[in-house]
């Protein structure tokens, strides 16, 4: 008897304990969150009117020392702001602060928003508690739910195709594997084309690039006119389908397209491409300087001698790190090694295990796996020199100056100042001028991004579609911005 009286004296105990303490409050959640706009945002730009909390739960049943609180927030604007703008914090800075969907936002305008707007936007915070009390981590995204959707005929004929190439991977010698997916890849964009949609060219699926174009897609299934995603291997694979005529248009790196327009660097042995031409920029890829936390290297002039490694997010990233490096007076001789070209994540491991003193990664921000890695371990970015800034983006340059906002990733308090590459939609000068301008229509004016879960998205504009071109502009794509806007300054 004495036992079970005990044993209900405990659970009553615990009882009280979780009753006592639900949580972080509403008021101070609403706290937290002011103090995260004010870091990435000029202060005071925000009015917190509006904080709607669900009960916290538990991270697990096993830890009631933290929490996940699904909140819906009202921002009012105390002055006009762009959130469509490269150059500030932005659309994309405002869903990784309040860890939420880029279809949960509204109320973000094309253009520019003004003093008094309103925004909403449902998120997620996860906090943890020591002996000060509740304390906001960085914050969670829900998973993406995917919504069903009826096939295409295109996406039918992609789908045969890689039953039949996984097939053929069995009874086929494994090295014409590549080929036979190449044909695949080929054979999908003229059916595309043979259909009248656009068919553009994007990349690996699930790349930023891809998103993009999936957005798109997912738009304007149905119509008439089509948009149809051809996921590719890389750039490489990309150009060759352009270049064969396959496709209306492929998504590339600024600096990779002029490098494959004149031949050089890693497209010497493909063949120029001299009838390449820009049809809009789409949004920046900041090139990131990742050290751990605890290393003594303070900038990247200080990387002389040291041993780095590459992200290999492309063609051109072993030339956009040499240019940064050469930048800072760190000349390949000076390095302990070469840089070695690695998958990310595989890189990231040897920054940590001291195999590695830095990676340069040239990626839209946040860039997921530096995001993921930084969750779990202490690292540090290292902002470029502003000589080395002003010397890169300099004349002709393939580079604009660009500053990562604070809170972009976790731990990440400070604005980070840095260069960029840009995404950009590509074509031949052959592809008629009304074929591109319709495309550009699709895309800059008739896709709702966020909405369709590409937060990237939210940057693609008219504003900035002519930033950063190392190509002649294509003539449909000139006919199609002058006409969009009067004046939009080519930097």
């Amino acid at each position: 008897m004495r036992k079970i009286f005990c044993c209900l004296i405990a659970v009553a105990g615990l009882a009280a304990l979780s009753g006592c303490d639900q949580g972080p409050t509403q008021q101070i959640l609403a706290s937290d969150i002011t103090k995260r706009l004010d870091e990435s945002y000029t202060p005071g730009l925000f009015d917190v009117t509006d904080v709607a909390t669900a009960e916290p739960a538990p991270a697990s049943r096993l830890d009631i020392t933290r929490k996940i609180i699904p909140f819906t927030i009202t921002l009012k604007l105390k002055r006009d702001h762009d959130f469509g703008a490269w150059d500030q914090a932005n659309a994309n800075t405002l869903l990784q602060i309040l860890g939420g969907r880029p279809e949960a936002i509204s109320g973000l305008k094309s253009g520019g928003n003004k003093t008094g707007d309103v925004i909403r936007i449902t998120g997620v915070a996860a906090y943890h508690k020591d002996q000060a009390g509740w304390i906001l981590e960085s914050n969670e995204h829900p998973p993406i739910q995917a919504a069903p959707e009826v096939p295409s005929r295109a996406s039918v004929m992609r789908r045969l195709g890689q039953l039949i190439l996984t097939t053929a991977r069995v009874m086929v010698i494994p090295s014409r594997a590549p080929d036979v997916e190449g044909e695949l890849t080929a054979a999908t964009a003229r059916l595309a084309r043979l259909d009248s949609g656009f068919a553009v060219a994007s990349g690996p699926v699930g790349s930023d690039d891809w998103l993009l174009t999936e957005a798109a897609r997912i738009e304007k299934r149905g119509s008439t006119t089509p948009v149809i995603n051809i996921a590719t291997r890389g750039t490489m694979e990309s150009l060759s389908l352009l270049r064969d005529g396959k496709i209306t248009a492929a998504i590339v790196q600024n600096d990779e397209a002029a490098m494959a327009a004149s031949g050089e660097g890693p497209f010497a042995h493909t063949g120029t491409l001299p009838d390449l031409r820009v049809v809009a920029s789409l949004f920046p890829k900041p090139v990131h300087v990742v050290v751990m936390a605890a290393s003594t290297v303070a900038s990247v002039s200080e990387l002389y001698g040291k041993k780095i490694a590459v992200a290999d997010t492309g063609p051109a990233a072993v030339s956009e790190a040499a240019d940064i490096l050469k930048a800072h007076r760190v000349g390949a001789a000076s390095m302990s090694a070469a840089p070695e070209e690695l998958a990310i994540a595989k890189a990231l491991m040897a920054v940590e295990k001291g195999e590695l003193d830095a990676l340069v990664i040239t990626a839209a921000a946040p860039a997921p796996d530096v995001k993921e890695f930084a969750r779990g371990h202490s690292i540090r970015f290292l902002p470029l020199d502003g000589d080395a800034i002003a010397l890169m983006t300099a004349g002709n340059s393939n580079y604009i100056a660009m500053t990562i906002p604070a809170q972009t990733y976790p731990s990440q308090t400070k604005p980070i100042a840095t260069i960029a590459v840009t995404a950009q939609l590509v074509s031949m000068q052959v592809v008629p001028a009304s074929e591109v301008s319709a495309l550009l229509q699709i895309m800059f004016k008739e896709v709702d991004y966020l909405g369709r879960g590409a937060a990237l998205g939210s940057l693609v504009s008219a504003r900035s579609a002519r930033s950063a071109l190392t190509l002649p502009l294509h003539p449909g794509a000139e006919a199609f911005f002058d006409a969009s806007t009067k004046a939009i300054p080519q930097k």
